[in-house]
């Protein structure tokens, strides 16, 4: 995991935890060094990186393109894993969010398909 994803992926997964610190992973009860999580993050940075890659692999990001599928598996989907379906053809609301600030169809459903939904 490069330091970009760590922080992104640290920053999801203290976002799930912000409501009970006591249970995020890299809290000092947890991270088995009995040391603030900063502190741990500086001094045992691959047992950072450990804990929180397995919290990713426990927590994965779910996408809309995720959502839909539950619901219609049999969708097609292009080359890159990306749905064919286009967006503004089930969401009036999206050619103004994605269709003019991208380039073109298929830049707008990799963005709208593969973002995150709760």
């Amino acid at each position: 995991m490069d330091a970009v994803k760590y922080f992104k992926e640290k920053g999801r997964m203290s976002d799930f935890c912000s409501m009970v610190c006591e249970d995020c992973p890299l809290n000092f009860k947890n991270n088995k060094k009995r040391l603030l999580c900063t502190e741990f993050e500086s001094k045992y940075p691959e047992e950072a990186i450990a804990i929180v890659e397995q919290w990713v692999k426990e927590h994965p990001v779910k996408t809309r393109q995720d959502e839909f599928l539950e619901l219609f598996p049999n969708a097609d989907i292009d080359k890159e894993g990306v749905l064919t379906v286009i967006p503004c053809h089930i969401d009036k609301g999206i050619k103004k969010i994605y269709c003019q600030a991208l380039n073109g169809c298929i830049e707008c459903r990799k963005a709208y398909w593969l973002s995150e939904v709760e």
